[in-house]
């Protein structure tokens, strides 16, 4: 991977919500999806995806939370970048909030503190009752540092943002149940919502099962959203290569 196009990057969204990782910057126009894994590995094992979503257009900030600051990979030769939304309209292009399991309870967290400047949602198997799923997963709150502010329930979240949501969700998932995730996604007030089932897929292994399908499925949200790569944009760009010739 194209390692000068990295650089750490802080985001803050609230007085106490503030989060570092690492960005992958293909274009400064192009959507960015900030990611909140959905476990402790470096980021360094998540270069394929952003790697293929690059070549898709589309930024990735790959961002740590309680439990997982540590990233021996982070980028230390190029510039910091910070990204405020605290205050509305402050993005520089489409932002997408993405959250994988456990990670995505800090997605909505953050959602929360910036929801004016959140283009949409994306929940790969989304974890809803923290407690079951860290019973049955055999660890506890401690072992990731969970602040008090994630005991959130999504929910009522999503009762309350009316924000384009994209929910994922492995078939044989063997922590949270069919019927939670229907009802989460259910419990949405988004006029744009949507509920991918990916056949065979367990709980971790969505994007493995996907295959190409995975980035294609997050392309295709972010494009319909965005407005992205339809014909009127085509046209749009079409004309303006005209009238610059």
């Amino acid at each position: 991977m194209d390692l000068q196009h990295l650089t750490s990057l802080t985001i803050t969204a609230g007085p106490d919500v503030r989060f570092t990782g690492v960005l992958h910057d293909s274009g400064n126009d192009n959507p960015l999806i900030a990611l909140f894994p959905a476990d402790c590995r470096p980021s360094d094992s998540y270069y394929p995806l952003i790697k293929q979503l690059a070549a898709e257009n589309i930024n990735t900030a790959f961002l740590a939370y309680p439990g997982c600051e540590s990233d021996s990979d982070a980028p230390s030769n190029n510039a910091a970048r910070t990204i405020d939304l605290t205050h509305p309209g402050k993005t520089p292009a489409p932002f997408f909030v993405m959250g994988q399991s456990i990670g995505s309870l800090h997605a909505l967290h953050f959602i929360q503190q910036a929801a004016d400047n959140v283009t949409g949602i994306i929940l790969e198997s989304p974890v809803i009752d923290l407690d079951s799923f860290l019973s049955d997963a055999g660890t506890t709150h401690t072992a990731y540092t969970l602040p008090p502010s994630v005991a959130i329930d999504p929910h009522a979240v999503l009762k309350k943002l009316d924000v384009p949501l994209l929910i994922i969700y492995g078939q044989r998932d063997e922590y949270v149940g069919a019927l939670e995730t229907e009802a989460l996604h259910l419990a949405g007030i988004a006029k744009n919502k949507q509920y991918y089932i990916v056949p065979g897929a367990t709980h971790f292994s969505i994007a493995e099962r996907a295959g190409s399908l995975y980035v294609a499925g997050l392309t295709r949200f972010i494009n319909q959203i965005t407005g992205r790569n339809t014909w009127r944009d085509k046209r749009r760009k079409f004309k303006a290569a005209g009238t610059a010739s």
